[in-house]
């Protein structure tokens, strides 16, 4: 599959098209290979992959599955209780990560994600891929973050 020109993200268009897609065994694989594509295209040198707590672990989990790599993930808040983590799972310090998310629909979301991941846990975050975005990728990278859709 040439992740360069695969279309199937335009028939999805909300969250909630992608929570229904995981039940959909042919969809799910197609989003998980075309991300996983990308991911193995852009960043060759990875540690390990990192998405958003809840709505993404389904999606980061596969692709860190099908790239063999670590998966780690963060909250945009600490923990309210427990161990207060904003951040579950362990990589060094240093490790290099690539941000996975379906959809991106809040560009605060990437921002505070990245912050979290640069600042916090001291990792290096080489971009972001995600599936379908609704946001305005030019501030993204005008932040200095490599941002790729599908």
């Amino acid at each position: 599959m040439n992740v360069l020109i695969w279309t199937g993200m335009d028939e999805i268009s909300e969250i909630e098209d992608f929570d229904l897609a995981l039940a959909d065994d042919s969809l799910r694989n197609s989003v998980v290979s075309a991300l996983s594509d990308l991911v193995s295209l852009k960043y060759r040198t990875l540690d390990g992959i990192c998405c958003l707590a809840n709505r993404d672990i389904p999606w980061g989990a596969a692709v860190a599955d099908s790239l063999s790599l670590p998966l780690i993930y963060s909250r945009l808040q600490p923990k309210g209780h427990g161990l207060k983590r904003q951040v579950e799972g362990f990589l060094p310090v240093g490790s290099k990560v690539a941000l996975v998310f379906a959809l991106v629909d809040d560009i605060d979301d990437v921002l505070t994600l990245h912050k979290v991941l640069v600042e916090e846990s001291e990792l290096e975050v080489l971009g972001v891929v995600c599936a379908k975005s609704l946001v305005d990728e030019s501030v993204l990278t005008s932040a200095g973050i490599d941002f790729e859709v599908v």
